[in-house]
């Protein structure tokens, strides 16, 4: 039976998110009463790899998203003819990236 259907009444308890049953049990109410605000201190801590994480991120956010001087320098070398691409090479890459998203 499913709510959304209309078809039924009250769910059934194993109908129920977590969250209607916390919101039901007034042992879980917040202190001072339902409609009263929780007065503890709340916190969070963060594990080492999330701090390690976030600070990738940061060095991340900080660093240009691609090389333009190497970019520059490519561009010129085809403009003039210099640049030589390996098209066995590249084949091969494709590939190896084709195999790699097929797992």
């Amino acid at each position: 039976m499913s709510i959304i259907d209309g078809l039924g009444g009250r769910p059934r308890l194993s109908e129920m998110g977590n969250d209607d049953r916390v919101r039901n049990d007034p042992a879980k109410a917040p202190a001072g009463g339902p409609g009263k605000a929780n007065t503890s201190d709340d916190s969070v801590q963060i594990t080492d790899g999330a701090s390690r994480m976030q600070e990738a991120q940061s060095k991340l956010a900080k660093e240009p998203a691609f090389d333009q001087a190497k970019v520059d320098r490519i561009k010129q070398l085809l403009s003039d003819g210099e640049y030589a691409v390996d098209a066995q090479k590249v084949a091969d890459r494709f590939m190896a990236l084709e195999r790699a998203g097929s797992l």
